[in-house]
């Protein structure tokens, strides 16, 4: 994704995010890193948005995917892009309030599903089929997969994120900064 490409994504999901933050109660939206991508800190604001550049560019090298799977989608800030080089996506999360109100302003593409991972059995989702699997917000994704793990469904959450043909993409802020140094 060149600089100006990614520019214009940037400008118009943070627009959305700015008003669905302007439109919903103080603190509820916190999680899914809405103030962060919407931040007045410059400072704050470029790091977060570095980050989702770094994920996309390591992300766009693979492309294109049949499948992925988002993990932990949040407000689906990496959906419009992952859709883009993917035929499927799934977006999961815990919380889809969030997802859902970015949904009322923007308008997703088709090929995106979106579930619910305290509705949805991880064994509906068949194992070794996404070429792609994103968890980019660690603390959101490990208590999903926690949660899941700790049902009798285990050895399905592990089947699912084992790594298999295709990639796995998991960024912490360690990672972050390690990517933005080399």
């Amino acid at each position: 994704m060149n600089n100006r490409t990614f520019n214009d994504y940037k400008i118009e999901f943070r627009a959305v995010i700015r008003s669905v933050l302007a439109n919903s109660e103080e603190g509820r939206l916190d999680e899914s890193g809405f103030p962060a991508y919407a931040h007045q800190n410059p400072l704050i604001n470029w790091l977060f948005w570095q980050r989702l550049r770094k994920v996309m560019e390591y992300i766009e090298k693979e492309a294109p995917y049949a499948r992925v799977l988002d993990f932990g989608c949040g407000s689906g800030v990496m959906l419009p892009f992952l859709c883009q080089l993917s035929e499927q996506v799934i977006a999961m999360d815990i919380d889809l309030v969030p997802f859902e109100r970015v949904s009322h302003e923007r308008a997703f593409p088709a090929n995106l599903t979106a579930h619910d991972a305290r509705n949805t059995n991880l064994k509906d989702l068949p194992k070794t089929s996404f070429d792609l699997i994103v968890a980019w917000y660690p603390a959101r994704c490990t208590e999903a997969v926690r949660s899941a793990l700790a049902t009798s469904e285990s050895t399905t959450t592990v089947a699912l994120f084992e790594r298999q043909p295709g990639i796995s993409t998991l960024s912490t802020p360690a990672t972050f900064f390690r990517a933005l140094s080399t």
